[in-house]
């Protein structure tokens, strides 16, 4: 079962490595929906809700991008398999 496990985390993380555009893209979009609902429960003006749910879910964003430039630096062998899929 552990096997099974560890070789469905390698197929994520090379989805993630395939696919870096959509995963950052759907992350950010789906992080700004998310920070914006829960600054809808602040008394603040929109205009600030709209700034710090922006702001916070670029924040995510740069680190989940410095996590896939990582995640590939520390296992060459997906980026290998991505210019053999190619």
């Amino acid at each position: 079962m552990e096997g099974d496990q560890s070789d469905k985390f390698l197929e994520w993380k090379r989805w993630v490595s395939h696919h870096k555009l959509q995963t950052v893209g759907s992350l950010w979009v789906g992080l700004m929906v998310a920070n914006f609902a829960f600054q809808c429960t602040r008394p603040v003006p929109l205009q600030l809700k709209l700034i710090h749910s922006r702001v916070y879910s670029q924040f995510v964003t740069v680190g989940a991008v410095a996590c896939i430039g990582i995640a590939e630096a520390l296992e060459p062998n997906i980026k290998q398999k991505k210019e053999e899929d190619l």
